[in-house]
C-alpha cells in the first residue's frame, strides 16, 4: 500500500471528504492514515502529513472534541515549523501559521481558557493579523481582562482594516469613546436625509446615537434616539425593538417593554437579544412558555438558561428553586458577565432569607452594570430587612450618579427613607414628586400606597393607585394591590374587578386568585345576610299586617255593637 502517489491520492480524497461536509468519514479515514503514516510515507511528505492532521483536527472540533482537536492543531503547528526550519518547498497549498493559531484560539475559547486564547493570538505577528484576529483580541481584552485601553487599540486597528466592522464600532462606544471620534474612524458616517423618507443612510445617525447612549447606560437618550428614527419612517428590526424594550424596562416602564418584546418575537420568534430581561419582567405563565421556546432555539447562549431560571424560581417549591441555581451556573459558564444571571442569583438568595449573600450578589450586579435600576432597589430592600437604614439611604444617593431618570432617583430615595419614622414624611414627598414626574412609572405609586396603608389611610392609598391605572400600563401586581385595598374598604365589586384584571394579566398570581375568592365569599355572606334580613322584615310586616286587620275587624265589630246598643 506504500507509494507516494497512493498517499497523495488518499490525502486528496480525505480533503474532499472534509470539504463535502462528511465529518465522520473524515475522522475515520484520517485516523487510519495517521496510524499508518510511516508505511504510507507521510513522514517524508510533510505537506501531506500536515493536510491529514489539519483535516482530522477540524473534524474533531466539529464533533465537539475540543481538547483532542487542540492536540492535533498543535501537531500541525509543529509540522509547519519543521517545514519552515528545513526550508521545505512544496507546490501544494498548506494551512498557514496564522490559520492554525486561529484554530488553536477557538479551541481555547471552547475550553474557557481565555488567557491561553489571548497568548495564542498574540503570537501571530502584527503584520499577519487579520481583522478577525484583531477583533477577537479586542473582545478578550475588554471582557476577560477588563483592559479597555488595549481593547480600544485593537478596535481602532480593526476599523482601519475594515471600516464597516460594526462590532468594532460598538466595542469602541462601550469603551467610552465619543460618537464623533468613532464615526471618524469608520465608514458608518451619518448622512443627513431630506424629506420624510430615509435617504443616503440618514438612519445611521439615529442608530449610532442610540447605540452610543446604550453603551453609556443613558437609557433616556437611547429612547429619544430610537423615537427620532421612528419619525423618519424607519422600520425597526427585531433586535432594535429588543434594544428599545431593554431601555423601557430599565426606565421602569414594564408595560411598554413587554409590548416591544412581544413585537420583536412576532417579527422573529427565534430572537435571543435581551430575552433574559423579558423573562424577568414577565409573569409566571409567560416566562414558563418563553423559557421552553428559547431553549429550543439555542442552548449555547445564556439568555435561555436565565429565562429557565426565572421560570423555576417563581415556583414555591424549594427543591425547584434550588434547581434554578443549576441554570444560573450554566448561564454564567456561557457568559460570566451576565448581569441578569447575577441578579437572578441574588433574588433567589433573598427569597431563601440569605440576606448577606443577596447583598453581595446585588452589589456585584451593580458593579457589572452601574445603571441596573432594579438591582439598586433590591439592595435597598435587603438593607431595610437587616435594619440598616443608613446603608439603604447611602445606596439611594450613590445610584444618582448612574440612574439618570429623576423619577427613579426620587423613588429610590423615597423607599430608602420609608422605613424610618423620622424620614417617613420625606419619603412621601419624594414619592409624590416621582408620581407627578413620570405617569408611566408604576413603582412609585405602589410604594406610596404602601406607606398610606401602613398609616391606616386606605382611602388615600386606593386613590393613588386608581389614578395610576388611568395613566400607565398596569401590571398584575398593581391590580392585585388595588384589589386588596378596595376589599378592605368593603368596595367588593370594584375589588373583584381589579382581581380579575390581575388574573387576566397573570393567571398564576396566587394573591389575586385568593383575593378574588375571599371577595366572592364576602359577597355571598353579605347576600345571605341580606336575604335573611329580607325574610325577617317580610315576616314582621306580615304579622303586623295580620294583627292590623284583626284589630280593624275587632274595631269594626265593636263599633257596630255600640251603634246597636245606642
Amino acid at each position: 500500500m506504500a507509494g507516494s502517489d497512493e498517499a497523495s491520492e488518499l490525502v486528496q480524497e480525505l480533503v474532499s471528504l472534509w470539504q463535502n461536509g462528511l465529518g465522520s468519514s473524515t475522522m475515520i479515514l484520517a485516523d487510519l492514515l495517521l496510524a499508518n503514516a510511516t508505511t504510507l510515507g507521510l513522514r517524508g511528505r510533510p505537506e501531506l502529513h500536515l493536510s491529514v492532521l489539519f483535516c482530522y483536527a477540524d473534524s474533531l472540533f466539529e464533533d465537539f472534541q475540543y481538547r483532542r482537536a487542540l492536540h492535533y492543531y498543535r501537531e500541525c503547528s509543529k509540522v509547519l515549523s519543521e517545514m519552515h526550519h528545513s526550508s521545505y518547498v512544496t507546490e501544494k497549498e498548506v494551512p498557514s501559521d496564522p490559520d492554525i493559531k486561529w484554530k488553536i484560539y477557538r479551541c481555547y475559547m471552547k475550553l474557557k481558557d481565555y488567557q491561553e486564547a489571548i497568548d495564542m493570538l498574540c503570537t501571530i505577528p502584527v503584520n499577519q493579523r487579520s481583522v478577525r484576529v484583531v477583533t477577537a483580541l479586542a473582545t478578550l481584552y475588554q471582557n476577560y481582562k477588563n483592559d479597555n485601553k488595549s481593547a480600544a487599540l485593537c478596535y481602532r486597528q480593526a476599523l482601519r482594516m475594515c471600516p464597516f466592522a460594526v462590532e468594532a464600532v460598538l466595542g469602541l462606544l462601550s469603551t467610552g469613546m465619543c460618537l464623533e471620534e468613532v464615526s471618524s474612524l469608520s465608514h458608518l458616517k451619518p448622512v443627513s436625509g431630506q424629506g420624510k423618507h430615509v435617504t443616503s443612510c440618514s438612519w445611521l445617525k439615529g442608530w449610532l446615537e442610540a447605540q452610543s447612549c446604550l453603551a453609556g447606560k443613558d437609557h433616556i437618550g437611547a429612547v429619544m434616539s430610537f423615537q427620532k428614527m421612528r419619525k423618519e419612517n424607519f422600520n425597526f428590526s427585531p433586535d432594535m425593538n429588543c434594544d428599545l424594550a431593554l431601555c423601557m424596562a430599565r426606565l421602569g416602564r414594564r408595560g411598554g417593554a413587554e409590548e416591544l418584546f412581544n413585537t420583536a418575537r412576532i417579527q422573529d420568534q427565534y430572537t435571543l437579544r435581551h430575552m433574559d430581561t423579558f423573562a424577568r419582567i414577565s409573569d409566571s405563565a409567560k416566562v414558563q412558555r418563553l423559557s421552553s421556546e428559547l431553549l429550543c432555539v439555542s442552548t449555547i447562549h445564556p439568555e435561555p438558561w436565565v429565562a429557565k431560571g426565572w421560570s423555576i424560581s417563581r415556583n414555591r417549591d424549594l427543591a425547584d428553586r434550588n434547581q434554578a441555581h443549576c441554570f444560573i451556573a450554566k448561564a454564567q459558564s456561557l457568559c460570566f458577565k451576565s448581569t441578569e444571571a447575577n441578579f437572578l442569583q441574588a433574588s433567589l438568595s433573598f427569597a431563601k432569607h440569605d440576606t448577606k449573600q443577596a447583598i453581595r450578589k446585588y452589589a456585584e450586579t451593580i458593579h457589572q452594570d452601574p445603571a441596573f435600576f432594579e438591582a439598586y432597589e433590591a439592595l435597598i430592600r435587603c438593607y431595610q430587612v437587616t435594619k440598616s437604614d443608613t446603608e439603604a439611604i447611602e445606596i439611594a444617593r450613590m445610584a444618582k450618579q448612574y440612574i439618570k431618570q429623576p423619577a427613579q432617583q426620587l423613588y429610590l430615595e423615597g423607599i430608602a427613607q420609608s422605613s424610618g419614622p423620622s424620614t417617613i414624611q420625606k419619603a412621601k414627598v419624594n414619592l409624590l414628586k416621582a408620581v407627578d414626574l413620570d405617569g408611566q412609572f408604576s413603582d412609585a405609586p405602589l410604594a406610596l400606597a404602601d406607606i398610606y396603608e401602613r398609616e391606616g389611610n386606605m382611602e388615600k392609598a386606593a386613590e393613588v393607585l386608581l389614578k395610576c391605572t388611568e395613566r400607565t400600563h398596569c401590571t398584575a401586581g398593581l391590580h392585585t394591590k388595588l384589589g386588596s385595598l378596595l376589599q378592605k374598604l368593603k368596595r367588593y365589586g370594584d375589588a373583584m374587578e381589579h382581581f380579575r384584571l390581575a388574573l387576566s394579566k397573570d393567571p398564576t398570581c396566587e394573591k389575586a386568585r385568593s383575593g378574588l375568592q375571599t371577595v366572592k365569599l364576602w359577597q355571598e355572606a353579605w347576600h345571605c345576610m341580606l336575604m335573611k334580613k329580607s325574610m325577617v322584615i317580610m315576616t314582621t310586616v306580615f304579622l303586623v299586617w295580620t294583627l292590623a286587620i284583626k284589630a280593624i275587624e275587632e274595631n269594626s265589630c265593636a263599633s257596630g255593637m255600640m251603634r246597636f246598643i245606642s
